[in-house]
């Protein structure tokens, strides 16, 4: 992930989707496109939201789109 640690602020600022887990009901995953990433995947920051703060639990690529509620998309 580290070719790809400059884009988590455009995933974070500029997703294309963000869904809630199915998992748990705090943790969002916010996706975005790149087309440089492996010939277009998908970078997903997962973050855990809480009353204290929000952090980030994971970063990886994707193809995939998970199921679950959809809280936001880029239109």
């Amino acid at each position: 992930m580290k070719p790809y640690y400059n884009e988590i602020d455009s995933v974070l600022l500029s997703p294309d989707f963000v869904k809630k887990s199915k998992r748990d009901k705090n943790v969002l995953l916010y996706y975005k496109n790149f087309t440089k990433i492996m010939g277009g995947k998908y970078l997903l920051v997962v973050v855990k939201k809480s009353v204290i703060r929000n952090f980030i639990i994971t970063v990886y690529i994707t193809d995939k789109i998970k199921e679950g509620d959809v809280v936001w998309k880029k239109s």
